[in-house]
């Protein structure tokens, strides 16, 4: 049984490694998408959100549920990059803590039936807002994306920088783009919270508030091989509850809660009796449930009226985000402008759980983590931002590695024409109008010529618009110089609509047969 420890390393080494690696998003560090696929997909949540017949997000899900039906908690031990980062926390903070030792604490059930119901309940109301801020998976990338990524392109681009100055070019610059100071807070936050629960109580995160953990921990009762104590064997020696992570050994009745176990094995590792092993499953004495059901039952009927107003406050202030009076200078946008592929604005709330996955791996860095452009249900969630960066004409990186299918996998020649969001025109804050010189360069950088310039007094022209071929790739707002409020902008759409290809200038033929030279 030693060897159970060793293979849950083993993979959570190599998992955390990938989904790090993907997380930080450096062009040179990616791997490739046959790699990432499996690893980053093979995550519950995701898995859920993206399910279909037939699909990889189906395969990983049944993967989940068997493994937890067989030997328990399997996926938080080993295939949850938030478990792994706390496994690590847990090991760097061994030699700063005056209690080197665990012990057994009661299980918080009521809070944590509360959790996942909070959680559960805006699903049905196609709002993953409460998923979105407490899925570990998620969470696990918003820490990386937002702490280890700004490092990770730092180095990087010093690096770029050193080689360059010995004419070595092997090493690209890449782009950050704006930061977004929410992410960050909420990032701390995280990580702060993190660290004090894993200092104090190892892995009480994944037992009293992941409502994955609660999730599989209440499948696990029912799992066909579970850790057991043999009272026989069992010397009360207490080195098991001393390295238990999840604090579930109770070693004075020799009692291991099965629900709350993470499968460290630390306890299998460290028994010298040989008294810890994993056993078929036993029936379940319903008297001792009895107080749990009904502590269920009331957490879900107090938290259903709880959900519901939850999320209409949301839609409310969604709906007080949209409207506003319009202002001939200042630039008001009513819908922000979400990734391509993500179809529309209730599909990609619906189906997002802000993991910042796209946002890492976003090759112009025009995606970034949201604060209220979708509303309070849409916080954290990934929108582009036109401040610093646009969105590459042919670039479907995002739609490739999204693992919930908030955002729907798109090929390039599909791409070129997703209208994300439609470009406006406010004359009044042109640099063309108010100091009457010319400029265009927003029709420069318009991949589709949207934007085009037309006669406005004298030599100088003037940028007019044709809305039917935009796509909303933000290039013109990007580049539009005009300060303190842009001239020209995108208005989202919050249903993806197809433009029209722009027509293709036809060359005259000409009649001579060769150079006249």
């Amino acid at each position: 049984m030693q060897y159970l420890r060793t293979i849950r390393i083993v993979t959570s080494v190599i998992i955390f490694a990938v989904a790090f690696i993907s997380f930080v998003g450096l062009p040179a560090l990616l791997l490739p998408l046959f790699i990432q696929g499996p690893v980053l997909k093979m995550q519950l949540v995701p898995s859920i959100l993206n399910f279909s017949v037939v699909s990889m997000a189906s395969f990983a899900f049944i993967i989940i549920i068997l493994l937890t039906l067989l030997f328990g908690r399997f996926y938080c031990s080993s295939i949850c990059p938030m478990g792994t980062l706390q496994d690590i926390m847990n090991r760097l903070s061994k030699p700063f803590r005056k209690r080197k030792i665990f012990r057994f604490t009661l299980p918080y059930k009521k809070t944590r039936y509360i959790i996942l119901a909070l959680t559960i309940v805006p699903l049905f109301l196609s709002s993953s807002i409460t998923l979105a801020l407490l899925d570990p998976y998620s969470n696990f990338g918003k820490i990386i994306s937002a702490f280890f990524r700004p490092i990770t392109y730092g180095l990087n681009n010093l690096i770029s920088n050193i080689l360059a100055h010995f004419d070595i070019y092997s090493v690209d610059p890449v782009i950050m783009g704006s930061i977004s100071v929410t992410a960050i807070i909420y990032a701390s936050v995280l990580l702060i919270s993190l660290v004090l629960l894993v200092f104090f109580h190892g892995r009480l995160y994944c037992n009293s508030v992941c409502p994955v953990g609660t999730t599989l921990g209440l499948l696990s009762k029912f799992s066909f091989f579970q850790l057991k104590i043999e009272n026989t064997k069992c010397t009360q020696c207490g080195k098991c509850s001393a390295n238990c992570k999840a604090e579930c050994i109770d070693i004075k009745h020799k009692e291991l809660d099965f629900e709350r176990c993470i499968g460290c094995y630390n306890c299998i590792n460290v028994c010298t009796e040989k008294a810890i092993s994993y056993s078929k499953l036993s029936p379940v004495k319903v008297e001792k449930e009895t107080s749990t059901d009904e502590a269920k039952r009331s957490a879900f009927k107090t938290l259903a009226a709880t959900g519901l107003g939850l999320v209409f406050a949301n839609k409310y202030a969604f709906s007080q985000h949209e409207t506003g009076k319009k202002n001939t200078i200042e630039v008001k946008k009513k819908h922000t402008v979400s990734p391509p592929g993500s179809e529309s604005h209730k599909h990609f709330l619906a189906h997002c759980t802000a993991c910042h996955l796209c946002v890492s791996q976003c090759p112009s860095s025009v995606l970034k983590p949201s604060f209220l452009q979708y509303g309070l249900e849409g916080m954290m969630m990934p929108y582009l931002d036109f401040e610093k960066s646009f969105c590459n004409f042919e670039c479907t990186q995002c739609s490739q590695v999204c693992p919930t299918g908030a955002i729907k996998p798109i090929d390039s020649k599909k791409k070129v024409t997703v209208q994300m969001g439609i470009v406006q025109f406010i004359k009044e804050n042109c640099i063309v109008y108010l100091e009457e010189t010319a400029c265009g360069a927003c029709s420069e950088h318009c991949p589709t010529k949207a934007v085009f310039m037309v006669p406005y007094k004298g030599m100088i022209t003037i940028p007019e618009t044709n809305k039917d071929i935009c796509i909303g790739c933000g290039a013109c707002e990007f580049a539009c110089p005009a300060k303190p409020n842009k001239a020209i902008y995108i208005e989202g759409n919050t249903l993806h609509l197809t433009a029209k290809k722009p027509k293709e200038e036809k060359q005259e033929e000409s009649n001579m047969e060769e150079f006249p030279f």
